[in-house]
C-alpha cells in the first residue's frame, strides 16, 4: 500500500488531472504529443535505453514515452507508467492495446507509490515531475525503485520567461486584468525545476549521482492552420487549453476577454513563421545514476 505520509500531490492537483485539465490534454492528446515529440525524443536518448531493461515512466499521462520506450526496450521488456490521472491512464492502455505492447499502468503518485525495491534498472519522465510538495523525498522515493545500477532521464521545463507558451500570455494580458499573484519559484508546477541549482541539490539531496542537468531548446508548433490567420486563431485558440490563460480569466466579463485575446493575438504574430505560430520551449535534460 502507498505511505500516505509521502504523499506528494494535493487534492486540487488530483482532481484538476482527473476532470478539466485531464479532459483537455485527453481531447488535445495527438497534438500536444506531436508537439512535445522533439522532448520526448530527447529524453530517450539521454536514457539509452538497452534492450531488456526494466522501467518506470513518471507521469506517463497517455502513454506517448512509456510506448516509445517500449519499442525500444523490445519483447520481454517490464515496463510500468504510472500517473495520478485515471483519464489519462485509460487513453495509455487503449494505445499500448492497439500496438500489441505488453506495458503494466498505474494509477497512483510516483511519491509514494509502492514501486519493487530495486526492480528497475531505469526511471524516464517527458515533463512529469515538476509537481512533487517535498521533491527531496519523492526523488529518495523514487530512487529506491532502481537497482544499483540503475539510473534517471528526465525533462523538465526551465523558468517561466524563458518559454513562450507561459508569459506571452500573461504579458498579453497585463493591461486588462489583474495578474496571478506571483508564485514561489520552488512552488509544485510546470517551472519549478527552472533554477538548475536547485534541480541539482533535490538530486543530490535525494542521493542520485553522477548528476547531469542539460540545457535543451526545441521549438514549439502552437499555432496551426491553412492560413497565417487560422493559425493565429488556433493558437489562442491553445492557450485556453496550455497555460495559465484561462484560469487568469476565469471571472472576467466578456468583453475582458475579448480585449485579452485581440492583444494576445498581436502578440503572436510576432512568432509566425510560414510553419505556424513557433514559441520557444526551453528545458533541462537530467541525467544521473543510483
Amino acid at each position: 500500500m502507498p505511505d500516505p505520509t509521502l504523499s506528494q500531490m494535493d487534492a486540487r492537483t488530483r482532481a484538476a488531472w482527473n476532470g478539466s485539465s485531464g479532459q483537455s490534454w485527453l481531447d488535445h492528446q495527438a497534438r500536444f504529443d506531436a508537439m512535445l515529440k522533439a522532448y520526448r525524443d530527447a529524453v530517450l536518448a539521454a536514457a539509452a535505453p538497452t534492450a531488456g531493461e526494466r522501467a518506470i515512466d513518471i507521469g506517463c499521462g497517455t502513454g506517448d514515452t512509456t510506448i516509445s520506450l517500449a519499442k525500444q526496450l523490445g519483447e520481454g521488456a517490464h515496463i510500468l507508467g504510472i500517473d495520478i490521472s485515471e483519464i489519462l491512464l485509460g487513453r495509455a492502455r487503449e494505445r499500448a492495446k492497439s500496438e500489441g505492447l505488453a506495458i503494466d499502468f498505474a494509477l497512483g503518485d510516483a511519491g509514494n507509490h509502492p514501486f519493487d525495491s530495486r526492480a528497475s534498472d531505469l526511471l524516464v519522465s517527458r515533463l512529469g515531475v515538476m509537481f512533487f510538495a517535498n521533491p527531496v523525498a519523492a526523488f529518495t522515493h523514487m530512487r529506491r525503485a532502481l537497482s544499483a545500477k540503475g539510473r534517471l532521464a528526465m525533462v523538465t521545463w526551465r523558468s517561466v520567461r524563458e518559454n513562450d507558451g507561459a508569459c506571452l500570455p500573461l504579458e498579453a494580458a497585463r493591461a486588462f486584468v489583474k495578474p496571478l499573484p506571483q508564485p514561489d519559484p520552488e512552488a509544485p508546477g510546470p517551472f519549478s525545476f527552472g533554477d538548475r541549482d536547485r534541480v541539482n541539490r533535490i538530486l543530490r539531496e535525494a542521493g542520485y549521482e553522477n548528476i547531469s542537468i542539460e540545457p535543451f531548446d526545441a521549438p514549439l508548433l502552437f499555432g496551426i492552420g491553412a492560413t497565417p490567420d487560422a493559425q493565429l486563431d488556433d493558437a489562442v485558440a491553445n492557450s485556453f487549453h496550455i497555460g495559465p490563460l484561462s484560469r487568469l480569466l476565469a471571472d472576467e466579463p466578456g468583453d475582458v476577454r475579448t480585449a485579452v485575446c485581440g492583444a494576445l493575438r498581436k502578440a503572436y504574430e510576432t512568432r509566425l513563421t510560414p510553419e505556424g505560430v513557433v514559441l520557444s520551449g526551453c528545458a533541462w535534460i537530467l541525467t544521473a545514476t543510483a
